[in-house]
């Protein structure tokens, strides 16, 4: 019920918009390997954001 109540609350489609793109940039920032950008954070933030999607 959660999960359908979750997919119905159109609000919640440009967020996960959003957050496919920062998902997309991180993955170019990770592949390109830029000096002094905190990975492991970014990694982080990026899992702690799926939970938030997966719990919400």
């Amino acid at each position: 019920m959660q999960i359908y109540k979750f997919i119905n609350n159109t609000n919640i489609f440009p967020l996960i918009c959003i957050i496919n793109i920062i998902r997309i940039l991180a993955s170019i920032l990770l592949t390109y390997n830029v000096p002094g950008f905190p990975k492991i954070l970014l990694l982080r933030k990026l899992a702690l954001v799926d939970l938030f999607f997966l719990f919400n």
